[in-house]
Formats: structure tokens, sequence, C-alpha cells
């Protein structure tokens, strides 16, 4: 959430008529939550990135509500950039849009959660033209990437693929990607 003394909060929607508060996590610093996804027993959390803050946290989801304590996490020396809206979870990595051009990385970070008390970029992608990375969706080694590239004339959906979790993030084809018309 942009809370900032609770940048994840944990419902419990077993009756869906009547969702309840039952946890909130507060982080240091004012950075706000972007994206949570679910990993086995641990709660990703991707938040907005500061210099040599973390950006991307491993919460441990055994334990009582609210989830913690925090497992491992990833700072960034790049500088700042807004952390991904949606977290897309395939195999031990994590695949997380970026949403600022200030990230010369690119649109599209895969963060390995091999060994979840050290999360590490594996892999970046750097999407044509000038949009944010705004959300991912992954299905087994592809990944559709969509960013907001509003100007038109330029790709805002793109077909990215990984053979391996160690080799680059690529398009699948030169044809990959396609323009919407900035409707991204």
């Amino acid at each position: 959430t942009a809370k900032d003394d609770a940048e994840l909060i944990v419902l419990n929607v077993s009756n869906p008529a009547l969702p309840t508060v039952v946890g909130r996590v507060d982080f240091p610093s004012t950075q706000d939550g972007r994206g949570v996804s679910v990993y086995g027993t641990r709660v990703v959390l991707a938040r907005d990135a500061l210099p040599n803050q973390p950006w991307f946290s491993v919460l441990d989801a055994l334990s009582p509500l609210p989830p913690g304590p925090v497992r491992g996490s990833l700072s960034s020396a790049l500088g700042s950039f807004l952390g991904g809206r949606g977290i897309s979870l395939g195999g031990a990595h994590a695949y997380v849009p970026v949403q600022n051009t200030n990230n010369p990385d690119g649109e599209l970070q895969r963060v390995s959660l091999v060994t979840v008390t050290a999360p590490l970029t594996t892999g970046t992608y750097d999407a044509a033209g000038t949009g944010e990375g705004r959300a991912v969706f992954a299905s087994g080694r592809l990944f559709s990437l969509v960013t907001d590239e509003r100007a038109g004339g330029s790709p805002e959906f793109f077909m990215v693929t990984a053979t391996s979790p160690s080799s680059p993030l690529a398009l699948e084809t030169p044809t990959s990607a396609l323009d919407l018309g900035g409707a991204g």
C-alpha cells in the first residue's frame, strides 16, 4: 500500500462478503508497497526503490499473522525507481516490471529466489521505446510484458522469453512486440 505504516496489509477473505484485516507489515523508510505474490511458504513484496534501500523483500508466511520476519531482501544501487505493481513467479524466480525509466537496466527484472535469504537479480529486459514496465504475466518460459508507451508508434506489448533461468531475457522472435496504439 501507499501507507507509510503498512506497506503490506493481509486480509482474510474466507467470507468474500466480509473481508477483514488480519495483519499489517511496516518496513523502515517511506517506500510504498507496489506488488505482492506468494512463493510456497514465502511472501514476496516489491516496493519503490531508493538508493541502497531494500526494494524487494521475501517474508516468511509460516509465522503467525502478520507475515514475517524478512528472510531476504534486494537493494538498488542504481538509484530510485518504482517497484513493480505485479510480480509474476516462474519456478524459483520472480519477474518484476520496473516503472521508471531512471533504471537503466530496463522495464523487467528477473530475481532469483533460489536462496531466499539472498535474492539476486539474474536478468533484465530493456523494452523498445520509452514506456515504463507496468505488468508481467508468466507462462512457462514466456513472459508477457506490458509497458505504458503512450506516444503510439512504439510497442507496448512484448513476449519475452528465457530459455533457462540463467539465460538472458530476450524477445521470443523479432516480431514478438506489438504496438497497441498507445493503449498500454
